[in-house]
């Protein structure tokens, strides 16, 4: 209700706006995606860095400024939150060690539309709890839409993320390889 996001597709980003992270890619799919969606809302939810690329200006000059939110830092405490009102999550790092928000969104039941990067490949299967793409704002807007427009296969990737999630990267599991490997050592 904050943000009035009740009616519309909404497309996360979470995480740091640090070049690196890749969210012009996002900025510049926007128009292509509103051509398709008008509706279409862009949360973009994330602490502002000394180096990050002026985003709302980039938005504003691709005449896209009133469909996209940016909200600033998030505190912990609202991060679910924002998971829960979202459709799908986009996050389209270009460099990754783990990639966090992308686990986090897959436990919470979202498709995740990400680069085939770095280790995202490891959390995201493609073509089953999302899509993975090519750096490439172009290829970005594309999977976007497609998992906007068909609700069943948005269903299904989301229950697959949460799957997936649970299945490989619980605490449980983890403590258990974790284990594992202590006593292999041993």
């Amino acid at each position: 209700r904050k943000y009035g996001l009740s009616d519309a597709h909404t497309i996360l980003y979470l995480g740091r706006l640090a070049p690196y992270k890749g969210v012009h890619f996002l900025i510049r799919a926007i128009p292509l995606i509103l051509r398709v969606i008008p509706e279409a809302k862009f949360l973009i939810a994330g602490s502002r860095r000394y180096d990050m690329l002026n985003l709302p200006r980039m938005a504003e000059s691709l005449g896209v400024r009133e469909s996209v939110i940016f909200t600033g830092f998030v505190p912990n405490r609202l991060v679910p939150k924002f998971y829960g009102c979202c459709d799908i999550f986009c996050y389209p790092s270009l460099w990754e060690g783990f990639g966090l928000p992308v686990a986090e969104a897959g436990a919470t039941g979202k498709p995740v539309v990400a680069f085939r990067t770095c280790a995202i490949p490891e959390i995201v299967e493609n073509e089953s709890t999302g899509f993975l793409v090519e750096p490439d704002h172009t290829q970005l807007a594309e999977a976007i839409i497609a998992i906007l427009e068909d609700e069943k296969m948005r269903k299904k990737m989301g229950q697959e993320a949460r799957k997936r999630i649970s299945r490989l990267f619980s605490w449980r599991n983890m403590v258990e390889k974790t284990l594992k490997v202590y006593e292999e050592v041993l």
